[in-house]
């Protein structure tokens, strides 16, 4: 199966394996977590979304969704509200590719990239971002594989290369995923 991107309607989900570097990403992962918690609870369960556990730090531990639609009181398909700046790709035999936009309280503007994927031994991530600053190059050798590009203004088109390899048992995967600029 070939990576195929598409546009997804999930929400812009926190990620950040640095805690102490990035505590705005934690605050809104708490507060989309309280606020998607809230619903689930007041609607005695009949609104659902499917989700993954971030584990931050020892103390910044919260749920994060955008891995696939929710069910609200029996209407499967349903989708968190926040649908800005998110790209999903599909990297057969390794996981989901996501791509996404953030901005700090301070009115600084990052673009996140990660692979929704278990540990793998010996893979080594690469990303090539193009913006309008110039090129920037990142590896990784280590899970998680997340990637983060500071400064990175919302009205910048973005186009990002990912390859990852070198674990054994399992094909070099590559994809190309491209978040248009906007207002913010």
């Amino acid at each position: 199966m070939a990576a195929s991107p598409s546009t997804a309607t999930s929400p812009d989900c926190p990620t950040s394996r640095r805690c102490r570097n990035r505590p705005f990403l934690e605050t809104f992962g708490f507060t989309i977590d309280f606020l998607v918690a809230q619903a689930e609870g007041r609607s005695g369960g009949q609104i659902r979304f499917p989700y993954a556990k971030q584990k931050n730090c020892a103390w910044f531990d919260f749920r994060t969704y955008g891995l696939g639609p929710g069910t609200i009181y029996g209407e499967s398909g349903a989708v968190p509200p926040l649908q800005k700046g998110h790209v999903v790709t599909d990297l057969a035999g390794w996981g989901k590719l996501h791509a996404f936009r953030t901005r700090s309280p301070f009115g600084s503007a990052a673009v996140f990239v990660v692979l929704v994927s278990d540990p793998v031994d010996g893979a080594t991530a690469r990303l090539n971002a193009h913006i309008r600053s110039g090129e920037k190059q990142l590896t990784i050798s280590e899970f998680p594989y997340e990637f983060s590009l500071d400064r990175v203004e919302m009205h910048e088109d973005v186009s990002i290369e990912f390859t990852i390899s070198g674990a054994k048992g399992r094909p070099e995967r590559s994809a190309r995923l491209s978040l248009s600029g906007g207002r913010g």
